[in-house]
């Protein structure tokens, strides 16, 4: 558990290191423009702007989470609407690493969680006002406690397991995906 929190650790100095330096990127702008309306409008009818169409190609889990981050103008500190990411993606390392050492070697465990743990992709995602690397973090915890599961798992596994699926759908309709591939483990184990 300690070289788990070291994992964390390391992982979020990485994200946080340049943070705020980029200026948000369009697609950051749009996550901040729905992010920060009211929550209830978020929930019930989230827009970029007055008057444009009913946005469903997004959940709005993510831009609950945001909320609470951005700035309510047109301006908005980059590094505080980031922090979210930051945060999801070194938590994301830390599950990864747990989840990985109780599947393979523990050689091997280590170096999957170090190339994650650098790798530029990740890194991007995890400095971006983005979903990704919330959706990272819930996809891998379903998949932890999906082990649970398989390993004889008790009814708080499949209530965990559930509550997750639902978060990741609620953060990204691709995590259907995911479901799949689950389901898919589950009919070959």
């Amino acid at each position: 558990m300690k070289l788990a929190a070291i994992v964390v650790v390391v992982a979020l100095g990485l994200r946080l290191y340049g943070i705020g330096t980029e200026s948000f990127w369009i697609d950051e702008v749009f996550q901040r423009d729905v992010s920060s309306q009211p929550l209830a409008r978020i929930v019930a009818d989230y827009r970029p702007l007055a008057g444009e169409a009913r946005l469903r190609d997004q959940a709005p889990l993510s831009h609950l989470l945001f909320h609470f981050f951005v700035g309510r103008g047109p301006v908005s500190d980059e590094a505080t609407a980031r922090l979210p990411s930051a945060i999801a993606g070194a938590f994301d390392a830390g599950v990864f690493f747990l989840l990985a050492g109780r599947l393979l070697a523990p050689a091997t465990a280590t170096l999957a969680t170090t190339l994650l743990v650098l790798s530029p992709l990740d890194l991007w995602y995890g400095q971006e006002l983005r979903f990704y690397a919330l959706w990272l973090l819930i996809a891998t915890c379903a998949t932890s406690v999906l082990t649970r599961v398989v390993a004889g798992g008790t009814l708080r596994w499949w209530a965990a397991y559930a509550v997750l699926t639902i978060a990741g759908l609620y953060t990204c309709l691709m995590h259907a995906l995911v479901v799949a591939a689950h389901g898919l483990t589950l009919l070959w184990v």
